[in-house]
């Protein structure tokens, strides 16, 4: 059993396909079977049972999965503790982000980042804010970028601040919503908290929703096609000169959403993680949106 062996187990462990995990392993097919063939004649069972569509794992093979996912995940560790006593800027940098945080503003962080720490290697996580904690908590990801204030007892900063704006093709006169159909999108629980209660203080009529996006681009986009106005933040809305956007108040004061980074104590101890906290309080200006 060698380190790729166990790489081998994760990845049939993800109910991947053979071809999809030759392709990742740059093995081919015949000598995937015959590395699968050697692990089973090591641990002495069967991990796969062959289908018409693909295989399945047995219970010995779940078993042996999940105590390989802990002893790779060990390993990562040992190399992260060892990489931060040597202060060695080296290794896995596990991001959590939220999709709208991963899609425009992270890009251009990471990539500053990476040009200057290239034995750092990125991964990004991607989900909506109670998974993202989740995976926090159970140092599963390093660091999060949070659209959330929650309370938090290590690491905790504020990155970015943008603004929330009605958005439509052509101007629209707020009063006008509740006859107007809206495009609604799929998003944190807090965002829409923030909109629902700013249409309770306005109007006593619910609002028309026409359609139900994703996201926020194919929700610009079906704005874009007059199929309705929608309320995005600022972070979504840069460079958009063919919209008409305007900013949503609450007793005179401007609606915003903010962006904060939370990290774990135990987290803080690898010198990567440090350091990437300390690339971002020290070459990043904080974003302020729209």
């Amino acid at each position: 059993m060698d380190e790729r062996d166990w790489y081998l187990l994760s990845l049939i462990g993800k109910k991947a396909s053979l071809s999809q995990i030759s392709e990742e392993l740059f093995i081919s097919q015949p000598a995937l079977s015959y590395r699968i063939n050697k692990i089973e004649e090591f641990f002495g069972v069967d991990l796969l049972i062959r289908t018409n569509k693909g295989f399945q794992v047995t219970t010995e093979g779940e078993i042996l999965i999940k105590y390989t996912n802990q002893h790779l995940e060990n390993v990562n560790r040992i190399r992260e503790d060892m990489y931060s006593i040597k202060d060695i800027i080296k290794g896995p940098l596990k991001i959590g982000a939220s999709s709208a945080i991963a899609q425009y503003l992270l890009p251009p962080v990471l990539s500053k980042f990476h040009t200057v720490y290239k034995d750092v290697n990125l991964n990004l996580t991607t989900g909506f804010s109670p998974t993202l904690i989740e995976n926090l908590i159970q140092n599963k990801i390093h660091i999060a970028f949070l659209r959330e204030d929650i309370e938090w007892n290590s690491y905790k900063k504020l990155l970015a601040s943008d603004g929330i704006y009605l958005v439509s093709r052509y101007p629209i006169q707020i009063a006008n919503l509740p006859y107007l159909n809206r495009v609604e999108y799929k998003t944190n629980l807090s965002l829409r908290t923030i909109i629902d209660n700013w249409w309770s203080q306005h109007f006593k009529q619910r609002p028309v929703t026409s359609i139900i996006a994703d996201n926020a681009e194919a929700c610009k986009e079906m704005v874009r096609n007059e199929l309705g106005y929608a309320i995005l933040t600022g972070l979504t809305l840069n460079n958009q000169s063919d919209l008409s956007y305007v900013p949503l108040k609450s007793n005179n004061e401007k609606l915003m959403r903010h962006t904060w980074i939370y990290a774990t104590k135990e987290a803080m101890n690898y010198v990567t993680v440090r350091t990437f906290l300390d690339f971002l309080e020290q070459e990043v200006q904080p974003y302020q949106g729209l």
